[in-house]
């Protein structure tokens, strides 16, 4: 039971949550996902997290700057 209560909690990735940005640079930054408080989920079957948080990254930064919908 003490294992369950450690393990850190999921959220699914929100790239319009500055924080969730935040421990995605965090990352960047350290190359480990060991000092994030959470685990991400996306939405999509895939085997690399980090590269499906960028694709999310960069597909709202484009629709931000080209108001894409």
């Amino acid at each position: 039971m003490k294992i369950q209560a450690a393990m850190r909690p999921y959220e699914v990735f929100d790239p319009a949550s500055r924080k969730h940005r935040e421990y995605y640079a965090e990352f960047l930054k350290t190359g480990t996902w060991g000092h994030i408080p959470i685990r991400f989920a996306v939405d999509e079957d895939c085997n690399n997290l980090a590269a499906a948080l960028q694709r999310k990254l960069t597909e709202y930064y484009i629709g931000k700057e080209f108001k894409l919908s």
